[in-house]
């Protein structure tokens, strides 16, 4: 928690510190470029023809902040930090929480000179996810899972400013799970798919 709390800062103090003129020029910055932010807060049920219930409730939260270069016109290299938060509840007040934290470099390129300008961008990195399970009744579990994620994808940048955009885009994701400890036959959770994303660019 304190590692995450350390990158939030660097990227909120990095937002307010860099101030210059910018766009999408060589020697120039790339902040928060498809950043994702998501926020959920969710409560389940279940119903039958004979009656209904609550299962618990759950809430998560996630961001990716990127920090880039344009190493020359349009193309920019940099690092993205994937942060994850969730927590869930059920009926038995059993709790279930869970934080992420990773890096994955990444390659965007736009393309035109107009205010709106496609683009094409790919990551891939790595992620370590700490969960810990408290039931009500018993002791807690702790476990770690180590996460490799690739996402390729393009979209269009609709630039408000010479320095900010909003980003449109789908793309294609895949993500592995693998516990860390207790693995033997190296089992893993894999997940792959379609997306659509919706983030800010800032060029500085």
């Amino acid at each position: 928690m304190k590692n995450l709390k350390f990158f939030l800062s660097v990227f909120i103090l990095m937002l307010f510190v860099f101030s210059v003129y910018g766009q999408t020029t060589q020697g120039t910055f790339l902040l928060g470029g498809d950043s994702k932010l998501d926020f959920s807060a969710m409560n389940s049920k279940w119903k039958t023809d004979n009656g209904s219930g609550s299962s618990g409730s759950s809430m998560s939260f996630q961001l990716s902040p990127k920090i880039g270069f344009f190493i020359i016109d349009n193309l920019a290299i940099g690092v993205k930090l994937p942060i994850g938060i969730s927590y869930q509840e059920d009926k038995n007040h059993n709790k279930f929480s869970s934080t992420s934290l990773g890096i994955s470099p990444f390659i965007k390129y736009y393309f035109g000179t107009s205010n709106i300008k496609p683009y094409l961008n790919s990551s891939a990195g790595f992620s370590s996810l700490t969960a810990k399970d408290n039931p009500v009744n018993g002791s807690t579990i702790k476990s770690t899972t180590g996460m490799f994620s690739f996402d390729l994808g393009g979209g269009f940048g609709i630039f408000l400013n010479d320095k900010v955009s909003v980003d449109i885009g789908v793309g294609y994701n895949y993500t592995s799970y693998k516990d860390k400890e207790n693995n033997d036959n190296n089992y893993r959770n894999i997940y792959s798919g379609l997306g659509l994303g919706v983030g800010i660019s800032i060029s500085l």
